[in-house]
């Protein structure tokens, strides 16, 4: 009973920032909400394990980020398996989908970043958005990932770099 209390909590609290995670991780608000669902639903069968006096926000964003990483698997395999089928593929390239109340500028800037974000390589992206979108530390990147926090900040680094040179190129120079 307390687990349920718990995870209650959790998803209150982590929910929204959870939801935000998935929509940028994934390229269409449908596949976010899959994504966002089937964590939810994997969050509500693992609840006993959730070590809720650790850091349960990180094992929410590390089911989300497993879910992902195998359903990218899956696609890539049916890809190299029916190589013809171009529905697949152009389904990589379609635009986020962004909320209409952002001013132009912003919205434009967003876009621009989002996109940047989308282009990184995948190991590179999840890390991104999990230290930027999921606000996680780079031991919880670390240890969610199973990778060394020093893998953690050259990804990060390189990320930023390869991002800052996209942006700057689009005409948005940081100032």
């Amino acid at each position: 009973m307390e687990n349920t209390i718990d995870l209650n909590l959790l998803i209150d609290q982590a929910g929204d920032s959870l939801w935000r995670f998935c929509l940028r991780l994934e390229k269409t608000r449908l596949d976010a909400e899959d994504l966002y669902q089937e964590a939810m639903l994997k969050a509500i069968k693992l609840q006993d394990k959730i070590a809720f006096d650790k850091n349960p926000k990180a094992f929410l964003f590390s089911i989300a980020v497993g879910i992902h990483k195998n359903k990218f698997r899956k696609f890539f395999r049916r890809v190299k398996l029916a190589p013809s089928s171009s529905s697949a593929l152009e389904s990589l390239s379609s635009p986020y989908e962004v909320l209409p109340e952002i001013e132009f500028e912003k919205k434009e800037l967003k876009e621009e970043i989002e996109k940047a974000v989308s282009s990184l390589p995948e190991k590179i992206k999840i890390s991104i958005l999990m230290f930027y979108s999921a606000d996680m530390s780079i031991a919880d990147i670390s240890k969610n990932l199973d990778i060394p926090e020093g893998t953690v900040k050259s990804r990060l680094n390189k990320g930023r770099s390869i991002l800052k040179s996209i942006i700057e190129e689009s005409g948005y120079g940081i100032k």
